[in-house]
Order: structure tokens, then sequence, then C-alpha cells
């Protein structure tokens, strides 16, 4: 697991902060990440599009799950959808709206 120093922006670059990221591969990979963490705590960010609460933590670390992107099981008979943290709802909504499946504020 590589940490990196960067710098986040909020979506609307109105908030901005430096901190340390990591990007684990897997599942297995998060407690690992989750003993190395300091003082400072860290933070769970997913694409970074949230309008208001920013996943920002300024001299802490940020756990950034965009290579966590896999389906992991589907119930095609009760509609329900194991998936890491990383996959989009734009993503999920390309692969089920061909299959009859929609998110209800969609419909």
């Amino acid at each position: 697991m590589h940490w990196y120093q960067v710098k986040l922006t909020s979506r609307a670059r109105t908030h901005s902060c430096e901190a340390q990221i990591c990007r684990p591969e897997n599942i297995d990979e998060i407690p690992k990440v989750l003993e190395q963490v300091g003082k400072n705590g860290i933070i769970a960010r997913g694409m970074g599009n949230s309008y208001a609460d920013q996943t920002l933590n300024n001299g802490g670390a940020v756990m950034v799950f965009d290579h966590l992107d896999r389906i992991r099981s589907f119930d095609e008979n009760t509609g329900e959808l194991v998936c890491e943290p990383g996959i989009t709802i734009g993503k999920i909504s390309e692969i089920f709206y061909k299959r009859g499946f929609m998110f209800p504020v969609v419909a």
C-alpha cells in the first residue's frame, strides 16, 4: 500500500486540503490501511462529487475507493446488489437498466 501527499478539492473547488491518500486495490487491504492511520484519523472518499459534505481531512489521511469498483453479487429475484464502494451510481444504472432494474428516484 502506497501513501501519497496530495491536494484535494471539493467539487466546487471552494474548499481544499493537503492530505495523505491511499487507494486500496482490494477489500482485504482496508484493515491494513486502518492500522497505519495516524492521530489525525482517516476519512473515506468516493468520487469526490458531493455538493455539501466535503471528504477532506486536512493534515490527515484519506482512503480513496475508485479502484474498488466491482460488483460482488446480484440477486435477480430480490434486486439486492452487493458491490464495492468505488462503483458509481451511473455505472450501476448503465449495467442494470438493460436488465429491467432502476433506482426508485429515476422511475
